[in-house]
């Protein structure tokens, strides 16, 4: 007997490399309609009963054809519900009420309905007695800020009193000096300014040199010189044998 290649392939071929080609043009002894080459089915018939508008409602649905445990545990998930599939105004109003809801639905679902909510005071107490940070400010507050404090006022104190003596009498017993000088005062502290910027020489003792030099009586050829008076030496020199002054001694007046 010859076959086709796709008849042996599909029936006797030590594996299976074809299918037989089946071509369906009629169902019943009605006319199969297609789409795509796949047949279409008819809804309007299930189980030899016709559908009807309306006819797939709760009251047509079994009391336990949907539960939780027909339900994968992953068919309902956040990323498979759209993110505005249900919105405030999807849902119609008094859809969600108590009644809605089976007894005991939500028991075991958490302690929302068994725990009493905490008092102020039990707040409180825990606050104090677990709040390390509540524990720090406390003590900032009790102890390290008014301690500080009280360092900054004792400093205060002491630096205010300070300027307070300053203001109220040093400072103004130096100006009251400077606003009434005497003669002697100013004439001491004129005479008695150094004039010599290698010594201590002060104006005083300055003119009585300059005044034994230009109007004192003088000694050994010159050599020595004295006050006007001749009394006090003021000028000893040291001369050499080109009549050069090598050493000068000098003895002011005080």
């Amino acid at each position: 007997m010859v076959v086709n290649a796709n008849v042996y392939d599909s029936l006797y071929a030590a594996a299976t490399t074809d299918y037989l080609q089946v071509d369906l043009t009629q169902s019943g002894g009605s006319a199969v309609t297609s789409s795509g080459g796949r047949p279409e089915v008819n809804t309007t018939h299930a189980a030899g009963i016709a559908w009807g508008s309306g006819a797939i409602t709760a009251g047509a649905i079994a009391s336990n054809a949907v539960t939780s445990a027909k339900i994968a545990t992953d068919a309902i998930t956040a990323d498979k519900i759209a993110a505005n599939a249900i919105t405030s105004s999807e849902i119609a109003d008094g859809a969600l009420t108590a009644a809605k809801f089976a007894a005991s639905s939500l028991d075991g679902k958490g302690d929302w309905n068994t725990t009493t909510p905490p008092t102020v005071a039990a707040i409180r107490s825990e606050m104090d007695s677990n709040s390390t940070q509540l524990a720090a400010i406390l003590a900032d507050a009790g102890t390290d800020i008014p301690a500080t404090l009280a360092t900054i006022a004792g400093y205060l104190d002491t630096e205010i009193a300070a300027i307070l003596e300053d203001t109220g009498t040093t400072i103004p017993g130096l100006i009251s000096g400077l606003n009434d000088p005497t003669a002697a005062a100013i004439a001491n502290a004129v005479i008695g300014a150094t004039v010599e910027s290698n010594g201590t020489i002060t104006l005083q003792q300055a003119v009585s040199v300059i005044l034994a030099a230009v109007a004192g009586v003088t000694a050994d050829a010159g050599a020595t010189l004295k006050d006007p008076s001749g009394t006090a030496t003021r000028i000893a020199a040291t001369i050499n044998g080109s009549n050069e002054r090598t050493a000068m001694t000098i003895t002011p007046s005080s």
